[in-house]
């Protein structure tokens, strides 16, 4: 599975909870954390060519 359909995969689950009333805040956390490990990765490895 790449980056980027995983990424896409998690959008879609965002959108999908957007239609409820209520806000998961753990699942906020938890994709804000996804997304910073992703930056990081994508930054190291850039780094290390």
């Amino acid at each position: 599975m790449s980056l980027y359909s995983f990424a896409e995969a998690n959008l879609t689950t965002a959108a999908d909870r957007r239609r409820r009333p209520f806000v998961d805040k753990g699942q906020i956390t938890r994709t804000l954390v996804l997304c910073t490990i992703l930056l990081v990765a994508l930054i190291a490895r850039l780094h290390h060519g």
